[in-house]
């Protein structure tokens, strides 16, 4: 894995990485990362229906996956909305949920956002 330093400071993965890292060093539980078989530089060429597609596989492959674990003792946290498990199916299953997103909502500040949310 790459070091958090040669990482964007923001976004979902970046913060993943660093997420990975530092539960990796401390070890506070059992951390399995779901990561898709496509390489990048295929991804970087699919058109939006190909991407489209290759979401759509990964949360049917991700969302088998954590069928295989107890919703009592396991949490999921995602990476990003489009590109996850079925929320909806698993939620109700009653495996809580976490979600890394990030995004812009300019002209409003972090802080107004923080305090909306």
């Amino acid at each position: 894995m790459e070091s958090s330093e040669n990482l964007p400071l923001g976004g979902g993965a970046a913060i993943c990485r660093q997420l990975c890292e530092e539960w990796a060093r401390t070890r506070p539980f059992e951390l399995r990362v779901l990561k898709p078989e496509t390489p990048g530089a295929d991804l970087v060429r699919f058109s939006e229906s190909q991407y489209a597609r290759f979401c759509l596989a990964f949360q049917r492959t991700t969302t088998e996956e954590c069928w295989r674990h107890d919703p009592k003792r396991t949490v999921v946290l995602c990476n990003d909305v489009a590109e996850g498990p079925d929320f909806q199916r698993l939620a109700e299953a009653g495996f809580p949920i976490v979600t890394i997103y990030t995004w812009m909502w300019s002209p409003t500040s972090a802080t107004s956002i923080a305090t909306v949310w």
